[in-house]
């Protein structure tokens, strides 16, 4: 055993591995692994040691340094954390241990988190990522990075989901084409870690390697114990056929066209014959602002594949070779005719470099080693792989370095080391050749590589501020979107603006209905992409029973156990969960509160369609002034109650004021045109509407008959035009009577297709004029507390076919402007041989003819009586009494005259003849009345008088009066001695008139 010890020393040998347990503790036996650009990179070290009983965890998390004695004296350094310690078994006092040395960012693949991040730039989300790793952390950006990215804008929404930070990072920095690699750091300041992570956008700018910048140029020989510099053995290259163009393309919602660039390679894709293959992605929706932005990630992916093309790989023993170095070649004939004839095409960028060393133990030590077993990159796993991590994407060093890095790789790389001590396989590229990271996942090289969301997820609506505090109200900017915050995102992280899909949506018109905040939706994601959301839909949540006794208290009007909340939660408008509530879900529709409302006295607006077998009902309501619609079966309803019947049809009701318009014409008829439950009838069929006005118009021209036998007034009504002039209803050159006109407009009919008067397809009955139709197959019946005002512009009347009855608590009045006709008895005496009676209960009869005389006739006796009083007869002339035979009594002036073809008879008891007297009676002087007017002509749109306007005003009677408005826009005083409409037209200015 002491032998042994003598030799157990690092002064003289290869590789010494420098541990806080301090020095020659651990002795290195021999080391593998592997480092490649954007990857991380990992160290196994194989070691043995004098104690048996090393406590591992002491190692754990540790930083050590594996250095490497060059030719020329010096040391290579490489440092790591440890992240694992393995013991290997023991022989007598000696022990062998693996360490596991990783960088400090291999830290990032334990830590896995869900963050939303907004309006950030990539290099803002790394250093917020780094954050993490605290004084561990050391970083540095290439002075190019800065420069490539200065056109690249902040990222509007970035989601890390389900990921490891070091996934989240590099898959962010493939994207944006930004490679990385690690260099030792010798000052490394106020971090912990001498490895340095360096972030660079062009790899013709790598340093260069150690032995090729020291000693120039690296020859291309074979590896033996005579050479006194490192170098390469062997040399060779793969060329693969990539794409000669890349297109890229993208969808903008909002400016509503596709996004789309393309780009040739810049490289020999092939030799003559080689196709124009083109690869076109799809890179999702809104993925570039403009065409200058999707060519910038076209060039990325294109110089991606370019990298690819053609890749060097070789076998070497340079101790210095690390993944982001760049080496000069001095190249022998053979391999300088296939490169330029320039510096750059013998010059190459290092892109993944495989190492093995083993160290020259004394013999005793070597002998141990043998006893404990081979050991190799194949005794830890996969050699050269960090840590697994599930969402990790695969860098790819631009060709299938896999396939000249598998096992039997290794082994060749471990037998060589046994030889040399040291051994490397690598690969690399032209420097002059731009290399870009691209990831891989199950679908191949893609743009965006990200964590794939598959399905849904909930998240809640938030406010401005990112938080519920609004609950109530709605957030949304000009297209409708909201802000939502996921359930794994922290209270501080951002939200976009998400779209929400609603049920159809065009230009200006559609359906919407807005999450409001605080409420819970369900989102989707575009092509799975978790950088691109889509609010689907609402959810209830929350919902829980409450007890009997609060449903108990709801009556018709009065609500109670509505909202069956579990702290903030979100119950239906309407559930099935309480038998109390009489129903088991029959309720559906739409439900909407005022904003910030809450509560059981919140205000509302719904749609309710309710769904009880034979007792169908919908309800369109608003509580402002009670508003409502009710079809079908009418109950009363209180939210989520449904209470008792009130009736079957239809109900409108409001607290508030109520209209009705339409503009081609209303009906309101009790007839349904046919069997109940049949096919409805057309919606302008008023076929018993028309029945009883066909009715009435030959009840009207029955009556007509009778007066004009009887010689009184006959109706206008029937007569038209003969009597009393052109009426609206058939101002269109036929000259129908009123009523004939009112029956045509009824009767009309359209197009069955097109709507049109005149089409040629089938006809459906319509009204052809602006009317307003009311017909009840019972009776009508209209009631005011106040006022019944009845008004019409022309005719109107007022028919039934049995007792028409006009009662007036006070005072009936009955003026016409013309004629006044009064016909009774036209089929028969009434009961009682009653033809018209006419009493005055208390006061007064007068019957005056204040322009034209009276004419009292009787086809048998006329009785005139005073009860308690006299009979008075006054005439300013004359009173003539005559019979058919002859006989008169003529008093005129101060004379009476008797004449009689035979006898005067006069008996008295006594007989008196006395000298002159007169009584003199006053006559009743009435004056003549008469109708005038003076009317303003202005300007429709500004409201100015027109002044100077010539005019011509129609009268009544016919006549015509002609002039010009004064100053003030007036006309002259029109005037008629009857009531009545007239025509007012202006007429053309003349020649110079201003």
């Amino acid at each position: 055993m002491p032998a042994r010890l003598d030799g157990f020393s690092s002064d003289t040998r290869l590789y010494e591995i420098e541990t806080p347990l301090g020095p020659d503790r651990l002795l290195v036996e021999c080391w593998f692994g592997r480092e490649r650009l954007s990857a991380l990179y990992e160290w196994r070290v194989f070691c043995l040691a004098a104690d048996v009983h090393l406590e591992l965890k002491s190692l754990v998390a540790q930083q050590v340094f594996l250095r490497t004695r060059l030719a020329d004296g010096t040391q290579a350094v490489r440092s790591g954390w440890v992240s694992q310690v393995e013991q290997l078994g023991a022989d007598g006092g000696f022990a062998r241990y693996c360490l596991t040395v990783v960088p400090w960012l291999w830290l990032a693949t334990q830590r896995r988190n869900s963050r939303a991040l907004q309006d950030k730039s990539v290099l803002g989300i790394v250093e917020e990522v780094f954050a993490a790793d605290g004084e561990r952390a050391n970083w540095r950006i290439a002075p190019e990075v800065e420069r490539f990215l200065a056109r690249v804008r902040p990222r509007s929404y970035c989601c890390q989901y389900r990921e490891s930070d070091y996934a989240f990072v590099a898959r962010l920095l493939a994207e944006e084409g930004i490679g990385f690699y690690f260099e030792e750091d010798p000052d490394s300041g106020n971090s912990l870690s001498r490895q340095r992570l360096v972030l660079f956008a062009d790899s013709s700018a790598f340093a260069d390697d150690y032995s090729s910048g020291k000693e120039g140029a690296l020859h291309l020989q074979r590896n033996g114990a005579a050479e006194r510099r490192d170098s390469i053995q062997a040399l060779g290259s793969t060329r693969r056929l990539p794409s000669a163009i890349t297109t890229v393309s993208t969808w903008d919602y909002r400016a509503k066209h596709v996004i789309a660039a393309s780009l040739p390679s810049a490289q020999p894709f092939g030799g003559g014959q080689a196709p124009r293959v083109e690869s076109c992605d799809w890179a999702g929706v809104y993925a570039f602002a403009s065409a200058d932005e999707a060519e910038h990630y076209a060039r990325i992916l294109r110089e991606a594949a370019d990298a690819g093309a053609k890749t060097w790989f070789g076998d070497g023993g340079v101790r210095t070779f690390r993944a982001g170095r760049a080496f000069d070649l001095a190249a022998p004939l053979g391999l300088a005719l296939a490169a330029p004839d320039n510096a750059q095409g013998k010059r190459f960028a290092l892109l993944d470099v495989l190492h093995a060393g083993v160290n020259n133990l004394p013999v005793a030590l070597k002998e141990v080693s043998a006893r404990l077993g081979a050991v190799g990159p194949a005794a830890c796993g996969e050699a050269g792989a960090p840590m697994g991590d599930a969402s990790s994407p695969h860098p790819h060093g631009g060709a299938d370095c896999d396939d000249h890095f598998d096992p039997v790789a290794w082994s060749r790389l471990r037998e060589a080391a046994e030889i040399t001590g040291y051994a490397n396989r690598f690969a690399a590229i032209r420097a002059d050749v731009p290399w870009r990271p691209a990831l891989y996942d199950g679908t191949g090289a893609l743009l965006n590589p990200k964590p794939t969301a598959w399905g849904s997820q909930t998240a809640i609506v938030v406010g401005p501020d990112g938080s519920t505090a609004d609950a109530g109200t709605v957030h949304s900017d000009r297209l409708g979107r909201i802000r939502i915050r996921f359930h794994w995102q922290h209270n501080g992280d951002a939200s976009c603006w998400v779209r929400v899909a609603q049920m159809f949506a065009g230009p200006g018109y559609g359906a919407q209905f807005i999450p409001r905040i605080g409420q819970e939706v369900l989102v989707k994601f575009f092509e799975n992409d978790i950088d691109r959301p889509i609010v689907t839909g609402v959810l209830y949540n929350g919902q829980g029973q409450d007890a009997d006794d609060a449903f108990a208290q709801v009556v018709d009007h009065v609500t109670a156990g509505q909202d069956n909340k579990i702290g903030s939660g979100a119950s239906p408008a309407w559930h099935g969960a309480a038998g109390q509530h009489r129903h088991a879900g029959y309720l559906s529709g739409f439900k909407s509160v005022a904003l910030g409302a809450d509560g059981y006295t919140r205000q509302s607006n719904q749609l309710i369609f309710d769904d009880t077998a034979a007792r169908l009902r919908t309800s369109l309501a608003t509580d402002t002034a009670a508003t409502q619609l009710n079809l079908g079966h009418l109950i009363h309803q209180s939210d989520n109650y449904r209470g008792s019947f009130r009736g079957s049809g239809w109900e409108l009701r409001t607290d508030a004021y109520g209209a009705v318009r339409a503009g081609k014409g209303i009906l309101i008829s009790t007839g349904n045109g046919g069997v109940t439950g049949a096919q409805p009838e057309s919606a302008g069929d008023n076929a018993p509407g028309i029945a009883l006005l066909k009715q009435a118009r030959d009840f009207a021209n029955t009556f007509n008959q009778s007066a004009a036998v009887h010689q009184t007034v006959q109706f206008v009504l029937v007569k038209g035009g003969a009597l009393s002039g052109e009426n609206r209803l058939s101002r269109v050159g036929d000259g129908l009577a009123p009523i004939d006109a009112m029956l045509k407009a009824l009767s009309g009919q359209v197009d069955a297709q097109d709507g049109s008067m005149h089409g040629p397809g089938p006809q459906i009955p319509h009204m052809h004029q602006p009317l307003v139709v009311v017909t009840a197959q019972a009776g009508i019946g209209v009631a005011a507390a106040d006022g019944l005002h009845v008004a019409a512009g022309e005719v109107a009347h007022f028919a039934s076919g049995r007792d028409t009855q006009i009662a007036a608590g006070d005072t009936l009045t009955l003026h016409t402007g013309q004629a006044l006709g009064l016909l009774a008895g036209a089929a028969g005496a009434g009961d009682g041989n009653t033809g018209i009676q006419l009493y005055a209960g208390q006061g007064d009869v007068e019957l005056q003819a204040q322009d034209d005389g009276i004419t009292l006739a009787a086809k048998e006796t006329v009785k005139l009586a005073s009860t308690s009083g006299h009979v008075d007869f006054a005439a300013a002339k004359s009173i003539t009494l005559c019979t058919e035979g002859g006989a008169s009594m003529t008093i005129e002036g101060g004379n009476i005259t008797f004449a009689c073809p035979g006898t005067i008879s006069i008996r008295a008891a006594s007989k008196s003849f006395g000298g002159p007297a007169n009584i003199c009676r006053d006559m009743p002087a009435w004056s003549t009345s008469k109708f005038d007017e003076k009317f303003v002509i202005a300007d429709e749109l500004t409201g100015e008088p027109l002044k100077n306007q010539p005019y011509r005003i129609t009268l009544p009677d016919k006549q015509a009066i002609e002039g010009i408005t004064n100053d003030k826009g007036e006309t002259s005083l029109a005037t008629s001695a009857a009531y009545g409409s007239l025509k007012l037209q202006l007429l053309p200015k003349n020649k110079g008139q201003p």
